[in-house]
């Protein structure tokens, strides 16, 4: 529902608590006992003595010194991170990740690779993503993190591209943020200067294909889980563990986790920090999906600007931004606000109307929208008949026989329905009853209190959501708006898909750029 080019595979498919536990922990530890040469001196270890908690006096140090220097240096906010307020344990995930990112150097090694304890992470300020996850885990359960919202990952990363699929062996972290959605952390994220790539300085192409993150085994200070679903089913973790593993390269594994966020943040001087943290919560190139809003158990169509609610979704991101104004340190606010403009511009009307700046090249966008002044970007006030206001603006006619109404809502004609919203920015019907789609929508349900409002059955005059929403880079199989890319290549046509997705793209990021610049004060 989100603007998405092919990305990171959603991360609710698997149970991140884990789906049965693992009784034998004991792997081999692939390191000599000091003080003995032998080809045969690997000792035993189980697993969960690679996380350290609260406990521990260095990881407390670790945090009370240098993550202290560390907040201060980038601007951060030491007390929050010490506190226990809404919010507060989100931050310490953040700059926990970015911590690492900047003090820890990636290195790659080669052969049998014996696990680097957090201390000696610490110790020696380089290590592999096992290493960095079970540094990052360890600091975040020593700040007070609760074990139940931490697991190391054990699995791999699937990258499809066309025909060809790569499978890479990869550990990383998962945190269940407060919002209660488990956020990946991505244990090769890096800082410039801090790695020493498999790519050995390469620029990688441009990444266009699938990423899938396929957890094995998950384990904490307390248990070690597997996860039985699918092709993972009853991998022997001893075996699974003494393989060889084929290794992912940071540069790629940061590549594939951009978003169009990370763009608009870049553009508006954020620190690296904060783009990364906000950056978490979203998934896939060009993407603005928000886990913990996406999913249907956590719908409300005013955090998409879905079924029509223009004003009032605007009125959730103006709230959001206020917060995050008054507390830069709340990544989640701006994320769900930055959210919500996105989704404003994949799925309303207003880029079909507005006015376009520098329509004709790769860098075109409109004038972004003004909720204070709904009418001031446009070319035009809206028209949904047959006969638009102003020449230049391509018919968006509702009568017409490419759109649908709801019926178990809306009893009047379309010619009514057009009259309805005339003037005003529509966006589409979504999850309204007996009026689904696709199986993902059936399960997605309206929040009672917009149902029950005087004003609904009129959202059934909304022509759906798979008939004019613009947020997947291709034309989409149900849009009745807009054609693929036409012969002519034109660069300025409304009418195109592909035009109107690059403009709402870049509007989009332009609008977040403002937001974030308007409202930061560090």
């Amino acid at each position: 529902m989100c603007f998405t080019t092919p990305g990171v595979t959603l991360l609710t498919k698997w149970n991140w608590d884990g789906d049965s536990i693992v009784h034998d922990c004991v792997v081999p530890s692939a390191r000599p006992v000091v003080g003995i040469r032998s080809p045969r001196n690997e000792y035993a270890i189980d697993v969960r003595e690679f996380l350290v908690t609260e406990k521990n006096a260095l990881m407390r140090r670790t945090l009370n010194e240098d993550m202290c220097r560390f907040i201060q240096q980038v601007g951060g906010d030491w007390d929050l991170f010490n506190s226990r307020k809404a919010s507060s344990f989100d931050y310490r995930a953040a700059m926990v990740t970015a911590f690492v990112a900047c003090e820890i150097a990636y290195q790659p090694r080669r052969g049998r690779d014996p696990w680097q304890f957090p201390d000696e992470t610490l110790f020696v300020k380089r290590g592999d993503c096992e290493d960095r996850a079970f540094l990052i885990a360890s600091l975040l359960l020593a700040s007070g993190v609760s074990g139940y919202n931490v697991r190391v990952a054990l699995g791999r990363v699937d990258v499809s591209q066309g025909r060809r699929i790569q499978k890479h062996d990869h550990a990383w972290v998962m945190y269940k943020a407060e919002s209660g959605a488990w956020i990946l952390i991505e244990p090769l994220k890096i800082s410039p200067g801090k790695t020493k790539a498999v790519s050995k300085g390469r620029t990688a192409p441009p990444f266009q294909g699938r990423v899938e993150y396929v957890p094995q085994f998950l384990f904490n200070s307390d248990h070690l889980w597997c996860i039985e679903r699918g092709v993972t089913a009853r991998v022997d973790f001893r075996s699974f563990l003494e393989k060889k593993w084929r290794r992912m390269d940071p540069k790629f594994a940061g590549q594939v986790h951009q978003s169009i966020v990370t763009q608009a943040l870049t553009q508006g001087g954020a620190p690296q920090w904060f783009t990364d943290a906000v950056d978490s919560h979203f998934h896939g190139i060009g993407s603005l999906t928000v886990e913990d809003i996406d999913l249907p158990q956590w719908y409300d169509s005013r955090d998409h600007f879905d079924n029509g609610y223009i004003p009032e979704g605007w009125a959730w991101v103006t709230d959001r931004l206020s917060k995050f104004s008054a507390q830069n340190t709340d990544v989640v606010q701006f994320a769900r606000a930055a959210h919500g403009i996105a989704d404003f511009y994949a799925h309303s009307s207003y880029l079909h109307f507005a006015k376009l700046l520098k329509a004709a090249d790769a860098g075109g966008r409109a004038v972004p929208y003004d909720p204070a002044n709904p009418l001031a970007g446009l070319v035009c006030p809206p028209s949904y008949d047959a006969n638009p206001a102003n020449a230049s603006i391509p018919p968006f006619d509702l009568t017409s026989a490419n759109f649908s109404l709801n019926q178990n809502l809306w009893k009047r004609t379309k010619a009514d329905a057009a009259a309805q919203w005339k003037g005003k920015i529509i966006s589409g019907r979504y999850a309204q009853r007996k009026d689904s789609k696709s199986t993902f929508e059936a399960i997605t349900f309206i929040p009672k209190e917009l149902e029950d409002a005087p004003d609904f059955a009129n959202r059934g005059a909304l022509p759906h959501h798979e008939e004019i929403a613009v947020d997947e880079d291709g034309a989409k199989r149900h849009n009745q708006l807009y054609q693929a890319v036409g012969p002519d290549g034109d660069l300025a046509n409304r009418r195109y898909f592909a035009n109107q997705f690059r403009w709402r793209k870049n509007t989009a990021i332009e609008h977040i750029r403002q937001a974030f610049t308007k409202n930061w004060h560090q």
